[in-house]
């Protein structure tokens, strides 16, 4: 929301259409979907350890370390392949 926002919409937003169904914004947003998914990914294999559903000797130490700062790296792999993402749907 923040990097489609401040980067790709560039704070000019239609707030009519906000709160419309058949709006602009009330469809599936792929490239979002698809960059939030991607951002969770790399920390999955941390977090399985944390609730004990994978070994810590399975799960290679750098995911588990990924783990603690999953807030700031998701942020930014999220953000970074929404903008590409964007850039690659928006020129087909």
């Amino acid at each position: 929301m923040i990097a489609d926002y401040f980067f790709v919409k560039r704070q000019q937003l239609d707030v009519r259409a906000l709160y419309s169904r058949a709006g602009r914004y009330g469809r599936v947003q792929w490239p979002a979907l698809t960059a939030l998914f991607l951002g969770i990914l790399p920390h999955l294999p941390g977090f399985l350890v944390q609730i004990n559903m994978l070994a810590s000797a399975q799960v290679p130490t750098f995911f588990q370390v990924l783990y603690n700062f999953s807030w700031f790296s998701g942020f930014a792999i999220a953000f970074s392949l929404y903008l590409i993402f964007k850039k690659i749907w928006s020129s087909t």
